[in-house]
């Protein structure tokens, strides 16, 4: 077998419409005990030191759909 007879299989793409990473709001905890909700582009356009911040102290909750998905997937790029 020579070196280019093997071709990788590239992995299966996604269903048009299903999302493999991704979020639509995160919840974070306040101080105070109240929940501060804002949207994914809400939490994008924060400082980058502050949604850094928020993600070191791992007590935000992406949510997807209406459901609790973890920061590592919610995190991940669909690019």
């Amino acid at each position: 077998m020579g070196l280019f007879d093997k071709i990788a299989e590239r992995p299966a793409e996604a269903a048009p419409g299903s999302k493999s990473g991704g979020y639509d709001f995160i919840e974070i905890p306040t101080a105070d005990g109240a929940v501060q909700r804002m949207t994914k582009s809400q939490f994008e356009a924060q400082p980058l030191q502050e949604r850094i911040r928020v993600l070191i102290q791992g007590t935000a909750s992406f949510f997807r759909d209406g459901k609790l998905v973890p920061s590592r997937q919610a995190l991940k790029s669909d690019y």
